[in-house]
């Protein structure tokens, strides 16, 4: 708007229902005159803004459609001027107040505080998020000029939400355990009024505390996570899952070796998510040791230098339900496991060595 660059005070404005489209702009001009003296940037007048009941979209340069859309908000916004450069503040705001889920919702942003929610073909709740710090820069700026100055964090509360598995990160997630546990879930739940923060650092969303639960297969299997989703929606999520429960309490020595919690890494996009694990950690190693001395010399379910994934499973859910007498095999289980942390980490090892420059 042309009166934004008149060099006065505007004071405050007035905005019902408008539409607000952010897109990140990197400067592609010198920062020198002709002459050799350096540019002035444009700096604009401070102004107030009062929005109500706004649409917000934010897009970036390689994507025609919004990445977020957020819908029928009112928030209070000014202008200011930090290191030469014009500033966009929001006041603290409550974008949604127990609002409810719909999948619409989930891919319109908060796929990338809640990377679960993403492709949620079903779910139920509602969710509650609140803006602490909202700071961009505006205007042309460069790559490391934005990166510096924006500054957004805030938290969000999750009310009875329960999701399926059609979520990609879910799937994988569910593979393991099923395969762990010999038992089948179809719902993933979010711990009660858990709160997730989050915030914007070098163009990524970083989430922490996402709290996740599977009644289903045991009361105390928690999966806790914590990351970044990028605009583009790369991930880099690192995953703690509480095993414990997944032992059969029917033997009582493979529970209490599962007591430490199970660590993996998510990599790849939220559509095409690779589980490894991460850099340094020896957990599977250490449970491998444990369940090596419990299998015995008996048969392993390898097969031309690999593990045979059918195999393991069949040991392990075999030695579970145990014999005519329903007792159960301690070595066949543990055998399975055993087996099947070998498959665990052929595919770690396997998604590591596909990507070139990946830690």
């Amino acid at each position: 708007m042309q009166f934004l660059l008149t060099p006065s005070d505007i004071g405050t404005i007035n905005l019902d229902q408008p539409v607000v489209i952010l897109r990140p702009v990197d400067s592609i001009e010198s920062n020198v005159e002709d002459d050799g003296s350096a540019k002035k940037k444009t700096i604009y007048p401070s102004f107030r803004a009062v929005v109500r009941d706004a649409a917000v979209e934010l897009r970036t340069a390689e994507n025609s459609e919004p990445v977020i859309t957020i819908d029928a908000i009112s928030f209070v916004g000014r202008t200011e001027v930090s290191n030469k450069t014009s500033m966009l503040i929001v006041e603290p705001v409550k974008l949604f107040d127990r609002r409810d889920l719909t999948p619409e919702l989930c891919d319109q942003g908060l796929q990338l505080i809640a990377p679960f929610l993403s492709e949620a073909a079903m779910v139920t709740g509602q969710l509650t998020v609140e803006m602490d710090q909202f700071q961009i820069p505006i205007g042309t700026v460069t790559h490391d000029e934005r990166v510096q100055l924006t500054k957004i964090d805030g938290r969000m509360m999750l009310h009875r939400v329960e999701t399926g598995l059609k979520n990609p990160m879910l799937a994988e997630i569910a593979s393991v355990l099923t395969t762990m546990s010999g038992g089948r879930f179809g719902m993933v739940r979010a711990a009660e009024e858990s709160e997730v923060r989050f915030r914007v650092a070098d163009g990524r969303v970083h989430h922490d505390g996402l709290t996740l639960l599977i009644p289903e297969l045991a009361h105390d299997l928690t999966i806790r996570t914590s990351g970044w989703v990028d605009l583009n929606e790369n991930i880099d999520i690192q995953i703690l899952v509480n095993v414990s429960g997944l032992a059969s309490s029917r033997i009582e020595l493979l529970s209490s070796l599962m007591q430490a919690p199970l660590e993996v890494r998510m990599t790849g996009t939220l559509r095409h998510p690779r589980i490894s694990l991460p850099g340094g950690q020896n957990m599977l190693d250490q449970l491998k040791g444990r369940f090596s001395g419990l299998a015995g010399g008996g048969n392993s379910a390898r097969g031309n230098g690999q593990t045979n994934l059918t195999g393991a499973i069949n040991d392990l859910v075999g030695g579970l339900v145990g014999d005519s007498e329903k007792k159960p095999d301690v070595p066949r289980t543990a055998r399975g496991i055993f087996d099947l942390i070998e498959v665990f980490r052929d595919k770690s090892d396997a998604d590591r060595s596909s990507v070139p420059g990946r830690d």
